[in-house]
C-alpha cells in the first residue's frame, strides 16, 4: 500500500477479510497516510454505508456519520433527482454471494448502476 496511487478527490475504503494477519496497523496507517484513506478490519452492513457515502458527497452536513446508520440520512438519499443517482455507481470484483446480493438490493433501491466482476478466470 505505501507505493499505490489512492485517488485524493475521493474516498477510499479498502475493507480487509483475508484469512492472513494485516503486517501493518490499520487504523494507524489511515490516520497516517491520507484523511480520505481507510482500511477497516471485515465485511461492512453494505445496506447503510452505501447510502451514507451517497449522503456525505451531495449534502453538507456537520453532524454525518459514514459509519452508523442513520435513518434520516437515508430518506435524504433516497429523495435525491433521478439524474443525481445516475451519476453514482457501485463496482465489486469479488465472489462471496452474500456481498453480490448485498448490492443488488442496494443497486434496485436506490437506482444505482451496479458491475460485477471476479477473480474467476
Amino acid at each position: 500500500l505505501d507505493h499505490m496511487y489512492l485517488e485524493h478527490g475521493g474516498w477510499n475504503l479498502i475493507f480487509y477479510t483475508g484469512k492472513k494477519q494485516l503486517t501493518l496497523d490499520a487504523e494507524e496507517w489511515s490516520n497516517v497516510h491520507s484523511s480520505n484513506c481507510r482500511i477497516v478490519k471485515g465485511r461492512p452492513d453494505l445496506s447503510y454505508l452505501v447510502p451514507n457515502i451517497i449522503f456525505g458527497n451531495e449534502y453538507e452536513n456537520e453532524t454525518f456519520s459514514l459509519w452508523e446508520q442513520s435513518e434520516e440520512q437515508n430518506i435524504c438519499v433516497k429523495g435525491l433527482h433521478d439524474d443525481i443517482m445516475k451519476t453514482w455507481g457501485m463496482m465489486y470484483c469479488g465472489g462471496s454471494k452474500e456481498v453480490i446480493s448485498a448490492l443488488r438490493g442496494i443497486s434496485i433501491d436506490y437506482n444505482i448502476d451496479l458491475h460485477i466482476d471476479s477473480f474467476a478466470w
